[in-house]
């Protein structure tokens, strides 16, 4: 299983000008889509996290969520499009992420991309 940690940690929502409430729905709606990705329910935990980002754009869970459910699904270009995402997210927001965030997603990209099967070149007739 991917590492649903990453870039959990609360401080990274500080800058947010989120309710308390608000920001007790997005963490539920994120922590939603973990469990649907651990129940095996993958195409309710990519719609819980569409709806995510939906509803909390200003936030980069939608993101990191939508990656992991196609890593899960085994799309390893489409999950790291997502985790390239969540950087792009996290160096618009510089004050609000911690260089070592863009380091652990960078790393998660780094190891679909060795995953990947190699592709056979066509023999030359």
């Amino acid at each position: 299983m991917a590492d649903v940690g990453i870039g959990d940690d609360d401080a990274v929502y500080d800058h947010l000008e989120l309710c308390d409430d608000c920001y007790d729905e997005m963490v539920d709606a994120s922590n939603l889509v973990v469990d649907l990705v651990e129940a095996g329910r993958l195409d309710e935990a990519e719609d819980a996290a569409q709806a995510l980002l939906e509803r909390f754009p200003q936030v980069h869970d939608g993101y990191a969520r939508l990656g992991l459910v196609h890593e899960m699904r085994g799309n390893a270009d489409q999950a790291i499009e997502y985790y390239r995402k969540v950087i792009d997210f996290a160096r618009e927001h510089p004050d609000a992420y911690e260089p070592m965030f863009q380091a652990d997603y960078q790393a998660l990209i780094d190891r679909l991309e060795r995953s990947k099967p190699t592709l056979r070149q066509p023999l030359e007739e």
